[in-house]
């Protein structure tokens, strides 16, 4: 435009003053038209923001109404009054109204007497075409409105409707609208002088001075941007990356701002969040602690360091949080700010260092049980020894099918028992071997719940379902024992309280290897399958997959280890079987133990009319009990051997000392003061190399068969032995020199 508008045209400096005039009129009125128009939209605007003002106190009035008369249970119509009325800086003209679903006053505080009146035809102004155009129109639609509005009295006015759906009420804030326009042009009114005095006066330089100011605050304004930005980028970053949550709450418990792990452990995104309270977050149970620490805080004004147990998107978890009053620059506590650390797995290690250290002290206890269990079988045996060799040797002396001779026989039976006692404490405490034969353990059953019908009260029926053909297995008839009475025994426990019916059966079955797809080395083949079924409350659904792991225990102290149930499953694992739970809470549980056929034979009973094989050798009996010394003795002379005992181990060396070629045989026991019958052995054994030697135990922790043999000894035996045993083992002794 510079070739046209050429300054250098006007020769005449009325010419240039002219064209000066005419751009600063046109300048003026293009001015007066920017300012009227601006003056316009102003006012327009302001009148819109008063009226949603004016809208959005009338909604506050409501809801602080309501939350008022729901927590104290008091009428809302006088709690909108009072809410209302203590309001600071009023209007004069101001009042307000409630108008019920038949568009009828309930309340009009301006003019009390009209309470009662209809007003549905009152007429309202909407913006838009379809909208009510009266007062009965908006209470049937419960919309909120702003706007003109003719009151009954026929008065022009500025009034906001709020909706109380759950009343069908409307609640009307009113005001003259003459009173709410000139307070809005009385606030606005100074433009009019204000763009006058530019167009006429300053425009000029008020122009050029906006346009330097303008471009210098844009300058300012970008740098102080470009540095927030990047503090705001690295705080970001800062925040968002690290692992611990951190939070802003206002005073309502509303989240203001939450990094991305607080999203992350919410388990929802930042939309989702912000704005929102714990109670729509959380369970109520994760609130609650919430809650407690976050009321504090904003109680008190103190810093709050505290562990929390939530349940979040991660399950239940545990936080070590640290909460601090959020305060504004009065120092006025308007929220909390919030540090959380994910402290589950500290907290699970702490609880597996306790159960560790659990664990290592009940296996300390049960190790001393197991010494403890050892040195008791020692002295049981020897007092079985006892009780059965006289018992065997008082049998014989008494009559065939006397009432004596059947008395004994239970003695006998009874001391038996006690022996496969004896072996189950040892295997228990680790001295015992388990000893593997085939064999049908249907008679097995039948001999435990003659043993079990005796120990349980009889409010507890028992029933069998016992196949007596059932197939062989190849296990240890002891551990076979202590399968059955540990699993009846925890069925007892189970209905002990309110009795019940325990249920036992024994069949053969056929399994394939996919019957039990999560077990290991189970192979297809014949089964038999022992079932152990109680009427109990069953096992709780959370435990079931527990109930098998070492240490875990349902009972009450003194009534279990923990270990029972892992046994069982380490004894069937070891036979190349597996055992299974079924479960039905309120009914009871029943556990299948499935262990393989053996096609071996069964090892048969030993015939007690078997002949006893006697003999008329020398024989040294040697043992530190009294009683056992004089039981072997006359157990050995009914046999026709001429017996020399010796209750010493040193008595007994320098007897075989004096005359090592008057003796046949030595009989020894292990465990005795001053010289143990191994190293008693030994000393024979280099006075004589051919005298045979039997070593008898009732627990050695120190001596094996194996041991005792690479010693030189001919046999090893366990206490308590029986006359028909010795008598073998003896013969057995001769036979083979």
């Amino acid at each position: 435009m510079a070739d046209k508008l050429n300054f250098g045209e006007f020769e005449s400096p009325w010419k240039i003053l002219h064209i000066s005039l005419i751009l600063a009129i046109i300048s003026i009125i293009g001015a007066l038209i920017i300012g009227f128009s601006v003056y316009r939209y102003s006012l327009e605007s302001a009148k819109h923001r008063y009226q949603q003002f004016y809208l959005n106190t009338a909604s506050l009035i409501v809801e602080s109404a309501e939350n008022r008369a729901e927590k104290f249970n008091i009428d809302l119509s006088q709690t909108l009054e009072t809410v209302w009325g203590s309001l600071p800086g009023k209007p004069a003209d101001e009042y307000i109204c409630i108008v019920d679903s038949k568009s009828s006053l309930i309340l009009h505080t301006a003019n009390p007497k009209t309470a009662g009146n209809y007003c549905g035809l009152n007429q309202i102004f909407p913006e838009q075409s379809g909208e009510p155009s009266k007062l009965e129109d908006l209470v049937d639609r419960q919309q909120n409105y702003v706007g003109e509005y003719i009151s009954s009295a026929g008065e022009n006015q500025i009034a906001a409707f709020v909706a109380i759906p759950e009343k069908n009420w409307i609640f009307g804030l009113h005001r003259s609208r003459e009173a709410f326009v000139g307070e809005i042009e009385n606030e606005i009114g100074y433009l009019k002088y204000g763009f006058l005095l530019i167009c006429v006066v300053l425009m000029p330089l008020s122009f050029a001075l906006l346009y330097w100011t303008f471009h210098s605050a844009q300058a300012k304004r970008k740098k102080a941007e470009d540095s927030l930005l990047k503090s705001n980028t690295l705080l970001t970053a800062v925040i968002d990356n690290t692992t611990d949550s951190i939070f802003l709450k206002d005073f309502e418990g509303r989240y203001v701002l939450a990094n991305e792990a607080t999203l992350q452990a919410i388990g929802k995104s930042q939309e989702e969040v912000i704005g929102r309270d714990d109670s729509e977050l959380f369970p109520p149970e994760s609130f609650q602690v919430i809650n407690e620490t976050d009321s504090a805080v904003i109680k008190t004004g103190k810093t709050r360091l505290t562990e929390e147990k939530l349940t979040t998107s991660f399950g239940e978890t545990y936080w070590l949080t640290s909460k601090n009053p959020y305060r504004d620059k009065d120092g006025n506590i308007i929220g909390l700010i919030g540090i959380s650390r994910n402290i589950t797995n500290i907290k699970k290690a702490e609880k597996e260092k306790k159960q560790l250290e659990g664990r290592l002290n009940q296996a300390q206890k049960m190790e001393a049980i197991g010494t403890l269990a050892g040195g008791i079988a020692h002295d049981f045996n020897n007092i079985l020894a006892s009780i059965l060799g006289y018992a065997d040797m008082a049998k014989e002396d008494t009559p065939a099918g006397s009432t004596v001779a059947k008395d004994l026989d239970k003695v006998l039976k009874a001391g038996y028992r006690a022996k496969d006692l004896v072996k189950q404490i040892l295997a228990f405490s680790r001295q015992g071997k388990a000893e593997r034969i085939p064999f049908q353990p249907a008679s097995v059953i039948k001999e435990a719940l003659k043993m079990l019908r005796s120990s349980i009260p009889t409010t507890i029926e028992i029933h069998e379902d016992i196949d007596p053909i059932c197939g062989v297995i190849l296990a240890d008839p002891t551990q076979f024992h202590q399968i059955l009475m540990n699993l009846c025994t925890n069925a007892f426990h189970a209905m002990e309280e309110t009795g019940g019916k325990l249920s036992i059966s024994l069949k053969d079955m056929e399994l394939r290897s996919d019957d039990f797809p999560d077990e290991q080395g189970i192979a297809s083949g014949n089964y038999v399958e022992l079932t152990v079924r109680d009427s109990g409350p069953g096992i709780d659904p959370n435990l079931v997959d527990k109930i098998f792991e070492p240490y875990f225990t349902t009972k009450e102290t003194g009534k279990g280890t923990g270990m029972g149930l892992a046994i069982v499953h380490g004894i069937i694992k070891s036979y190349g079987g597996t055992i299974t739970v079924e479960n039905n809470p309120g009914v009871g549980a029943a556990f299948h133990v499935f262990l393989p056929v053996t096609e071996s034979e069964a090892v048969p009973e030993i015939d007690s009319t078997e002949p006893i094989q006697e003999g008329q050798e020398r024989i040294l009996f040697v043992d530190d009990e009294e009683l056992l010394a004089d039981m072997g003795k006359d157990m050995l002379e009914r046999l026709g051997y001429k017996v020399t005992t010796r209750e010493s181990s040193l008595d007994a060396l320098e007897t075989f000392q004096n005359q090592p070629d008057q003796f046949d045989l030595v009989i020894t026991d292990q465990t005795m003061p001053g010289m143990t019958g191994a190293d008693l052995a030994r000393r024979m054994l280099q006075i004589r190399p051919d005298i045979p030697i039997i070593l008898c135990t009732g627990y050695s922790t120190i001596m094996s068969e194996e041991k005792a043999k690479s010693f030189g000894i001919k046999e090893f035996a366990l206490k308590p032995i029986v006359k028909k045993d010795i008598a073998k083992l003896i013969r057995k002794v001769f036979d083979t020199l």
